[in-house]
Order: structure tokens, then C-alpha cells, then sequence
């Protein structure tokens, strides 16, 4: 992990790794909160699902700048 200290030193890469990490992490924890009854199913469900769209979004943004770079 590098030591950026300000948003625009963070780059789509880094929130693309930065989510990934989020996603394995959350599905960690939740299921013994679902098991717990600190969060329903549904609930953890649709936050994870929320995560990886806006991976999934991300990630076609990184791909779309780095074709756009190419042609310069």
C-alpha cells in the first residue's frame, strides 16, 4: 500500500483494488453478523452486490482510459 494523502494522488486502480479488498472483507464478516442477527441476509446481500457493480463500473472506466491513452 502506498502513502497517498490526497484525492488526486488515488488513482481508479487504487479504488478498484481498494473495493476488491472491501468485497472479501465484507464477505468475511457477514455472514456470522447474519448469523448473529446484527444484519439480515438481504441487507448484506444487496451491499455487496452494490460493491461489485460499482467494480465492475470502475473497472470499464480503467479499460476505457487505457484505450483512449493508446491512441495518443
Amino acid at each position: 500500500m502506498s502513502e497517498k494523502r490526497f484525492l488526486g494522488e488515488i488513482t481508479v486502480a487504487d479504488v478498484i483494488d481498494e473495493i476488491k479488498r472491501e468485497i472479501k472483507v465484507r464477505e468475511r464478516v457477514y455472514p456470522g453478523w447474519v448469523k448473529s442477527g446484527k444484519i439480515r441476509q438481504s441487507c448484506a446481500d444487496y451491499r455487496c452486490l452494490c460493491l461489485k457493480a460499482a467494480l465492475v463500473w470502475l473497472e470499464e472506466i480503467e479499460r476505457t482510459t487505457a484505450e483512449q491513452r493508446s491512441l495518443f
